[in-house]
């Protein structure tokens, strides 16, 4: 309230066109620095008071404490979540007991199971390389599955496919997967008249190459026809849908049958994450970005997130998983320690995912409760107890 009656005093000191103004206006931040600034020979400059005022209306927008209805970047945070009534719905269709007593039950048996198991084959050394060397697991890298052989058939075959150019290659995937039907009006819903314009956007946009210079090696499409069909026709949630359909036509092609897992199995998903510039946090002092996409098991691009190069990658592992993979039947997930953190582990799991991270230095943050096991002798690999009360609580 204080914020809006701020902005109120400044569209009255406009109208006014008063430079200083009277005391006892209200001061919507509460950074002291401001308040010194804002003061000029003991009055308030408007002029000042103004930009104080913006900057913290920029900085409450950016936290999510201000929203703007009706639009997509600064809703209110409650619509980003499903509604009481829908989210009990979903629960109801989770596959978990319902039950915290007989999950937990379940799921000590199992624990128990594996742990002995465990202890049996790490005891007697049956761990193929795996060993425990002073009260630590030393792990042997595992070795390349793919032969010198295939990658050289690889590098044959790239030398067989002719090549063409990117326009020509787009038509025909947009005729052969029907993407283009995904890209509609964000007001009325209906399809582009001109389907020219609406690849020529996506490929400016994937290339980088911008609006005026595409619009400079195009033919039959203006600036302007580009500059409509990207405010209209491309958004996050059309491009996400496009994409569904591309990955869901690559995987019912003939081919990649050939190599697919056994039919027990189900296509998995995984992760890259690269680098859109040369300078991020990781190779760099300045700030960057990163692209994090995940890929199916026939390595197709299921999701892709543009992300601050100082961004932790966990946060977006559900977001491929629930939004970006479609129809396709994903059961398990794998990612680099980067992606894995308890909320993520324990969210696949409600989910329905198996979550495998390639996690390193994380033996110590798995919560075991091992004094009732005869498993006293491997207590270093341990980490604490279960508090199987707050869970019941929860």
């Amino acid at each position: 309230m204080q914020l809006v009656e701020a902005i109120d005093v400044i569209r009255a000191a406009n109208a006014r066109k008063t430079r200083n103004l009277p005391d006892g206006v209200p001061l919507p931040f509460a950074n002291r620095r401001w308040k010194r600034l804002i003061t000029e020979e003991g009055q308030i400059d408007r002029r000042h008071y103004e930009t104080a005022v913006m900057a913290t209306l920029r900085d409450r927008l950016r936290a999510g404490d201000i929203w703007v209805e009706g639009t997509r970047n600064y809703r209110r945070f409650d619509t980003y979540l499903l509604s009481r009534s829908h989210a009990g719905k979903v629960a109801e269709n989770l596959a978990f007991p319902k039950d915290a007593g007989a999950y937990l039950a379940d799921r000590a048996r199992m624990l128990d199971w594996r742990l002995r198991r465990f202890a049996k084959q790490i005891t007697t050394n049956r761990l193929a390389g795996v060993a425990l060397e002073r009260d630590r697991l030393k792990l042997q890298p595992m070795p390349a599955i793919t032969p010198l052989e295939a990658e050289a058939l690889d590098h044959r075959l790239d030398a067989l496919l002719p090549r063409v150019r990117i326009t020509e290659l787009l038509v025909e995937v947009a005729e052969r997967t029907g993407f283009l039907s995904a890209f509609r009006d964000l007001r009325s819903g209906k399809e582009h008249d001109n389907p020219h314009a609406i690849l020529a956007a996506i490929l400016a946009d994937g290339s980088n190459l911008g609006l005026e210079r595409m619009a400079n090696a195009s033919d039959g499409v203006s600036y302007a026809q580009l500059a409509w069909t990207r405010n209209w026709y491309l958004s996050p949630e059309n491009y996400h849908a496009a994409l569904g359909m591309i990955v869901a036509a690559h995987h019912d092609l003939p081919f990649t049958r050939h190599g697919a897992p056994a039919p027990a199995h189900h296509p998995t998903g995984s992760f890259s994450a690269r680098a859109a510039a040369d300078i991020n946090a990781k190779y760099g002092s300045d700030p960057g970005l990163k692209i994090y996409s995940h890929l199916s098991d026939h390595f197709a691009s299921f999701g892709s997130r543009i992300m601050s190069a100082t961004a932790g990658e966990a946060p977006y592992v559900l977001d491929g998983l629930m939004f970006g993979a479609g129809a396709l039947p994903l059961h398990e997930h794998y990612t680099d320690t980067g992606g894995a953190t308890d909320h993520v582990f324990a969210l696949c799991h409600l989910l329905g995912f198996r979550f495998v991270p390639s996690a390193r230095h994380r033996g110590q943050e798995t919560w075991l409760d091992c004094r009732a096991l005869d498993l006293q002798a491997h207590q270093s690999l341990m980490g604490r107890t279960i508090k199987t009360a707050a869970i019941r609580a929860d």
